[in-house]
């Protein structure tokens, strides 16, 4: 059958090639995301990559919901980098931390979506929250990371090409020629009674070797 033979030679390495030249990168933006971006950089992670698309373009507008601590009795202020730390509050992947609780903040409140013009928002991000630094320069990190994952994986590949090509060779051969099967592929049903019959007949030797073996022990004993 044309799907097993499709199925026995099944280019596992080529397949492991391009999985690594997908995930790794995306692994390497997941964890620098995780582990080196602070929450409220990570908050407003979108908004600074469209805001800085579309800055210094006429009527260009970002979307973007403002975070605020709040107290009973007190005005609302904007949340910045020390009031904040890793948690999770009001469906926010992040909380107030120990320095915004001792000024006497008890929550986190987030604004409906105000539409802003976005050089505005460009320049108020990167001034207040990114530490003067540009979305590019930000985005430098991780773009190593991905660089530097696609050379793994293109080491890889090269060394492994031998066995790629190989794959490929035998994928190509079980899809346009309907005689060949693999060495290792053949299809059951053609060869079912040739394969029960070897494995009977291990069986059957397996068992007479146990018991020889049973009988030279009684002897012995």
């Amino acid at each position: 059958m044309k799907l097993s033979r499709i199925r026995f030679a099944f280019p596992w390495r080529i397949t492991l090639i391009l999985v690594l030249l997908l995930c790794l990168p995306l692994l390497g933006f997941w964890a620098w995301l995780r582990w080196e971006v602070p929450p409220l950089k990570r908050y407003y992670l979108i908004a600074y990559w469209h805001s800085s698309e579309h800055a210094n373009q006429p009527d260009a507008k970002t979307q973007i919901r403002w975070l605020l601590e709040t107290a009973p009795g007190r005005k609302r202020q904007w949340l910045f980098a020390p009031d904040v730390t890793e948690g999770s509050e009001s469906e926010l992947p992040l909380e107030l931390s120990s320095f915004a609780l001792e000024q006497g903040w008890k929550g986190i409140e987030r604004t409906a979506v105000e539409s802003v013009d976005s050089t505005e928002v460009e320049k108020l991000l990167r001034e207040d929250f990114y530490d003067g630094e540009s979305f590019r320069r930000l985005v430098n990190e991780p773009l190593l990371y991905g660089v530097a994952a696609w050379l793994i994986v293109a080491y890889l590949a090269f060394v492994m090409r031998g066995d790629i090509g190989y794959e490929w060779r035998q994928l190509r051969r079980a899809v346009t020629e309907p005689q060949w099967s693999s060495n290792y592929g053949r299809d059951w049903p053609e060869n079912r009674e040739g394969i029960v019959a070897r494995i009977r007949l291990r069986i059957a030797d397996w068992i007479s070797e146990q018991k020889a073996s049973f009988v030279v022990l009684g002897s012995s004993t």
